[in-house]
Order: C-alpha cells, then structure tokens, then sequence
C-alpha cells in the first residue's frame, strides 16, 4: 500500500499552484501508478458537504516512475479566501463511485496567501 502523509501547504491566491511528489509504498519502493486515476479536493472542513476547489491529479508521462503532480489554476485559487482549509488526495483504480482499490496519498491543512493584485476582480 502507499503511505499516506501528512504535509500542510501553501498558496498563493490567484496564482498557479503545483505540487509533485514521488508516491511511494511503505517499504520506501515506488509506487506504480499504472491504472490509478487521481483526486483531490480542498473544502473549509473535512466535515463539509461541498468543496472549494478540486486539483487536477496527474501522472507523469512514465506511471511506473510514481510521480504525480497535483495543480490548481489561477481562476481557482483566485476564489481561495484568506481562511484555514483542509486537504487531500488521492489515487484510485475503477470508476468513480465503484472504486475497487483507493489511497489517500496526502493530506493536511491549506494556508492561503492573499494577493494585493487582484486582476480578476
């Protein structure tokens, strides 16, 4: 199984966020990634219903390498407010909704660094 960790993180409203990271199993090898589909989400608590904003999960070219890179565009963290949120992602294998094989690969809290310039307002 991959493990999970815990990694808070921080953005910057109205720019482009990106994250890559190596998923790796928990005997420190590398995960293969073929076959997995990725998510995640940012919502205000992990209680609640609807979310903030969904990232764009993506692998690299080579599956096998278990590199995964998590972004947001600016027309998303534009609407981010100066607040606390939470986090995650992760990856999964089948259809949404009838997942057979599911892994939080992330998760933490969301520091939002507010812009002064605001071009999409």
């Amino acid at each position: 199984m991959a493990e999970e960790h815990s990694y808070d993180i921080s953005i910057d409203q109205g720019s482009t966020f990106s994250l890559s990271f190596t998923v790796k199993n928990d005997d420190g090898t590398i995960f293969n990634l073929t076959g997995y589909t990725g998510r995640g989400q940012i919502r205000r608590l992990v209680q609640t219903i609807s979310t903030v904003a969904i990232f764009a999960v993506t692998p690299t070219a080579t599956p096998t390498d278990g590199k995964l890179i998590v972004t947001l565009v600016p027309a998303q963290t534009a609407v981010l407010e100066d607040r606390p949120y939470v986090y995650d992602v992760e990856v999964y294998k089948g259809a949404p909704g009838s997942e057979t094989d599911v892994k939080r690969l992330l998760s933490g809290n969301v520091t939002v660094n507010p812009s002064a310039t605001q071009s999409w307002l």
